[in-house]
């Protein structure tokens, strides 16, 4: 398995589709009642990609097929003025490989002038869960607002 990181013209009908069986995998093992929008994810991570303000890994296997995934966002603080970046997406079919999309992304937001990055979990379920393998690699949870 390798990782690389994509771009906006990797978003195609093939990638698009094992990233949707990726996504609805993730929210099925959460027990979110969610489904994936790969209109929505195209549209705004295409935007994203393009403008620089995000960054996408991709976890292939030796066929090329996506079995992992990790984006993030970056945005400059309003009141400080830093640069901070927001981990989005974090998915992996398959065990291994994890730890290196994270540090993938880690590497992005140094590379993009980041001094944090911060971590998006949908809800306090997931987050729960989550808790000790994030705190293991340094990162801890912001309050969500939505319940």
């Amino acid at each position: 398995m390798r990782v690389r990181e994509a771009n906006a013209a990797d978003l195609n009908s093939k990638s698009m589709e094992d990233i949707q069986e990726l996504m609805n995998a993730g929210f099925a093992a959460e027990g979110a009642d969610q489904r994936f929008d790969p209109e929505k994810f195209y549209h705004f991570w295409t935007i994203m990609l393009s403008s620089g303000k995000g960054a996408m890994f991709f976890l292939e296997d030796d066929h090329d097929c996506i079995v992992g995934l990790i984006s993030g966002l970056v945005h400059d603080d309003p009141t400080t003025g830093k640069r901070l970046a927001a981990h989005m997406n974090w998915r992996v079919s398959r065990r291994g490989g994890g730890l290196a999309l994270l540090s993938a992304l880690e590497g992005w937001a140094r590379s993009v002038g980041a001094g944090a990055l911060t971590v998006h979990v949908p809800n306090l379920q997931l987050a729960a869960k989550l808790d000790s393998k994030y705190r293991m690699q340094g990162m801890v949870f912001m309050k969500s607002l939505e319940e």
